[in-house]
């Protein structure tokens, strides 16, 4: 089964010239979705807990986290995360600019992250959650990185290379 067949390309989205790797295809069937939250599952056996950024971040790292009995946490964006103690960084995208949001009392000390998105393309917002994390207190070690889908071409993986996390991506556009 290959998981690329089942994803589909809109162009023009969320704005013009913007080309959207749409994953819905996959997310709605149960053996294409359960075999990408399978291979996005890495370094489990170092792992505490799984970190999913929204939006469709969130989704992914909350299954992988129930099919492997580990904790879950998100990375909100902005105006999301209640309480006064949020860390919170801004980011720039392929296609705009945000900020992101997480509750460090979320997770116990110590822990040992996986972070999970769905698309990789130009890095920034996963740079900015790495960073986020990084001022965690809590966090002891990012172990590594798992995103769905890795646009090639916006050199995302490459930008992340100085971060010095372990960085996988399921299917490869």
């Amino acid at each position: 089964m290959n998981l690329k067949d089942h994803v589909q390309v809109i162009e023009n989205f969320p704005k013009p010239g913007v080309v959207f790797q749409d994953l819905s295809m996959i997310f709605s069937h149960e053996s294409l979705f359960f075999s990408l939250i399978d291979k996005m599952a890495v370094e489990l056996i170092t792992v505490d807990i799984i970190v999913g950024i929204e939006s469709r971040g969130m989704p992914l790292a909350a299954a992988i986290a129930s099919r492997y009995n580990k904790g879950y946490a998100a990375i909100r964006k902005e105006g999301k995360v209640p309480g006064s103690h949020k860390l919170s960084t801004s980011y720039q995208c392929e296609y705009g600019t945000g900020r992101l949001e997480f509750d460090p009392e979320c997770i116990s000390e110590g822990t040992r992250v996986l972070l999970v998105d769905d698309v990789l393309a130009t890095g920034g917002t996963i740079s900015a959650a790495i960073n986020l994390l990084g001022c965690c207190s809590r966090v002891e070690e990012i172990v590594a990185v798992s995103f769905a889908l890795e646009i090639e071409n916006l050199y995302g993986k490459k930008e992340l290379e100085h971060l010095g996390v372990p960085c996988y991506s399921v299917i490869k556009v």
